[in-house]
């Protein structure tokens, strides 16, 4: 005998992030990604390490050159990644 209430595979993921309150997690854990996709391997060479703490974009970068560019761009990073992430998390970037 067959269950009738089937469910995707997509569906019970979903359900079991939810469940156990890994959305945003797993938000965070892709900010990496995002980095690189908005820097490109030019930059994103220069990048250490990248994550978010506390509403704050925290990025290690190992040109100081490269870190005052940034600065300049901060508005821009912050709307971009905020734009994948699907809400406004993001309020301030650091460079360090």
């Amino acid at each position: 005998m067959r269950r009738s209430n089937t469910q995707s595979l997509g569906e019970v993921l979903r359900e079991y992030v939810e469940a156990l309150k890994l959305k945003n997690k797993l938000k965070e854990a892709s900010m990496d990604r995002h980095w690189k996709e908005l820097t490109g391997p030019a930059i994103a060479k220069y990048t250490s390490k990248v994550y978010l703490s506390k509403n704050v974009l925290i990025v290690h970068l190992s040109s100081s050159v490269l870190r005052s560019e940034m600065l300049m761009q901060q508005e821009k990073i912050i709307k971009y990644m905020n734009e994948k992430l699907g809400e406004e998390r993001i309020q301030k970037v650091i460079f360090k």
